[in-house]
């Protein structure tokens, strides 16, 4: 790459120019810019972007205009006063003068000579400080022939734009076009400002041969546009923009007027609002408030400011909400500590996925809960809770299939139930299903008497559909708001009716399900996506890095160990006697509560140079096991030496520990 520099290089003030493109860069070794620029810039002048006055770094398009034309009737004045809205604090004038007429000679029969065209109107655009006065006057003249002044004055400044003049001539000689207009900034007042004069109108032409052949002048050009065209063999047209000139006539023909001026002001609602809004299903406007419909987590709307139209998602008005939002552990199923992808829990109370029970009780029948791969693309998922049925028979009181999590009482702390500050929360889900049916969802406190229940209908057979519930606030009741279990969330596929109340209303008493359900029987349901949050919106579900969801998990289960058959070491302490080794187990995070603990598979003591297969475990009693390590007397099988080190180590066998609420 080369580089010119000019000035020390690597310091501040170095500049460069890249000679492969020649981008400078003033601070900056290698520019991607025309101008790169490291550092603050100051400039005096003004500030375009395609040419147009940026102001408070918007530009027109962005901008709320109120337009102020000049009369069509000649010579008419067009006089008024325009009040500032409350609180805006910038303001972008633009102004050009009226174009002057192109000239013609209707009256003359003999064709010598065209007449010309009309000059344009003097132009002037400027940024100004609002917060001087609440009003400014204007006064407009059409077609003055260069005559009389366009002017706007705020706070005792006056800005101003003369016409174009019309254009003159004679039957015998080609009309001159008349000059263009000029605009004039007063001495102060304005923050940045820009004048350019009006373009001066074309001159006509002779007639050849006697035959009246002769085109007329071309109005002059304004800042907006084009002036007319000169008549050939005909008349001038008028001015096709604001302040443009009109053109010039054949003999016997008239010319063109000029086309009026115009004063444009442009401005930006307080704190750089747009003036207005629009929007369209599921997003709604009041004012500047944006409301998105409750279950549309997902939908797009369309947010129009100013005739600008911009597409926006609920997601993504949402996508920055605050983190940690979700009050389900482990919600699209990615944790699976027991491996229940390979053996599927049937029992009731049985955890599956981290976090997640089997919750049952049936007449006659099976269901099994395991972790599975989403049947079908869902984005941002792959994993999923899958709870296959068997001949479902839920004809007994107090029957029924569920997929429970029970959400510790510190987590809902801030939701203030129980109490008449209670907050609203909203649960959601994406569930498919092998078949159509109505079923139910929603929450219960941890002493079984206070249930929300609300019904959903999958409404087509293997998709994929969100569920969306809000729930409001329970002002009763008690909730725990310590390290027990406090909020049970249910998600239901068949119940009997004792244990089913009217959906989308608080009851008193143990209810996990809505009367009328549907029985899931021998078909399949997976679910996945499960988010309870505080608000009465859904928003979209948060995503946690899998090891932090596996952290938020191991609160409450760890599981130490391998399948792979290869030693994996647990454990490290000393023989206390030839069958005993105690043992310091180190846990990964701070669990809710001392971990209870199971084994199953084999593992084994190594000391010394022998091997002992664990038999037993047992805690060293209570003032050896807290939440963040665990004491653990495992005894062997074989005798290894008194006093040594060991290690314990898993072969195929696994150390489960167990805070669950």
């Amino acid at each position: 790459m080369s580089v010119t520099t000019l000035g020390q290089t690597g310091s501040s003030n170095a500049l460069y120019i890249l000679n492969s493109n020649g981008n400078v860069g003033i601070g900056k070794s290698n520019p991607s810019y025309a101008l790169d620029v490291l550092g603050d810039i100051n400039y005096s002048g003004t500030l375009r972007s395609n040419g147009a006055l940026v102001a408070m770094g918007l530009t027109s398009q962005d901008m709320t205009e109120y337009v102020i034309q000049g009369s069509t009737t000649w010579g008419n004045t067009v006089s008024g006063t325009w009040n500032i809205p409350t609180g805006v604090r910038r303001i972008k004038i633009q102004m050009v003068g009226p174009g002057g007429a192109g000239y013609g000679y209707p009256t003359n029969t003999s064709p010598y000579a065209s007449g010309g065209g009309g000059g344009a109107g003097g132009y002037l655009e400027a940024i100004i400080d609002s917060s001087l006065a609440s009003s400014l006057t204007y006064s407009t003249v059409t077609q003055a022939n260069g005559t009389g002044t366009m002017t706007l004055t705020y706070n005792g400044n006056t800005f101003s734009c003369t016409p174009g003049y019309s254009a003159v001539g004679n039957s015998f000689n080609p009309g001159l076009g008349g000059s263009g207009g000029s605009g004039v900034l007063p001495a102060s007042g304005y923050l940045q400002g820009f004048v350019s004069a009006g373009g001066d109108g074309g001159c006509g032409t002779n007639v050849m041969n006697g035959v009246n052949t002769a085109a007329g002048g071309t109005g002059g050009a304004s800042y907006f546009g084009s002036g007319g065209k000169g008549g050939y063999n005909g008349a001038g047209t008028t001015g096709s923009a604001w302040g443009s000139g009109g053109g010039g006539a054949s003999v016997t023909y008239s010319g063109g007027n000029g086309a009026p001026g115009v004063i444009i002001i442009s401005y930006m609602n307080p704190n750089g609002v747009p003036n207005t809004y629009t929007a369209s299903a599921p997003l709604s406007m009041t004012g500047t408030t944006l409301t998105i419909a409750a279950a549309a987590s997902n939908a797009v709307g369309v947010i129009q400011p100013d005739n600008i139209t911009t597409a926006v998602s609920a997601a993504g008005v949402l996508a920055a909400a605050a983190p940690f939002r979700n009050r389900v552990y482990n919600g699209n199923m990615i944790i699976d500590q027991r491996n229940t992808a390979t053996t599927a829990i049937t029992t009731n109370a049985s955890y599956a996925m981290d976090r997640f029970i089997l919750a049952m009780g049936l007449t006659s029948g099976s269901v099994a809960l395991s972790q599975a791969a989403t049947p079908a693309t869902l984005t941002g998922f792959t994993k999923c809770a899958k709870l296959v049925g068997s001949s479902i028979n839920v004809s007994g009181s107090y029957n029924y299939v569920s997929i429970n999590q029970i959400i510790e009482g510190q987590n809902i702390a801030d939701l203030m139930w129980g109490t008449s500050s209670a907050q609203p929360v909203t649960l959601s889900f994406w569930v498919y299903c092998t078949a159509t049916g109505t079923y139910s969802a929603g929450v219960r406190n941890n002493g079984a008497t206070r249930s929300y229940q609300s019904s959903y209908t999958i409404t087509a057979a293997n998709t994929w559909q969100q569920v969306v519930i809000p729930i409001p606030g329970d002002t009763t009741g008690t909730w725990p708001t310590d390290n027990t279990g406090s909020l049970h969330v249910y998600i239901s596929f068949a119940s009997h009716s004792s244990l089913a109340t009217t959906a989308g209303s608080w009851a008193a008493g143990n209810y996990i399900a809505v009367t009328g359900m549907s029985n899931l029987g021998s078909n399949t349901a997976y679910v996945t996506g499960v988010q309870l949050e505080k608000g009465s919106i859904a928003t979209p579900f948060e995503y946690r890095p899998p090891s932090v969801e596996l952290q938020l998990c191991q609160r409450y289960f760890v599981r130490f160990g391998s399948s792979s058959g290869s030693d994996y070491c647990i454990a490290a302490g000393h023989m206390r006697e030839a069958y005993s080794c105690d043992a310091l187990v180190a846990l990964p995070v701070t669990m809710r509560v001392s971990p209870t603990f199971t084994l199953s598979g084999t593992l084994v003591v190594y000391s010394g140079g022998s091997s002992s297969a664990v038999s037993g475990v047992a805690t060293l009693g209570s003032a050896n096991a807290n939440q963040s390590s665990v004491a653990i007397r495992f005894t062997g099988s074989a005798a290894c030496t008194t006093g040594n080190g060991a290690i314990v180590v898993s072969q195929n066998g696994f150390l489960n520990l167990s805070s669950e609420l």
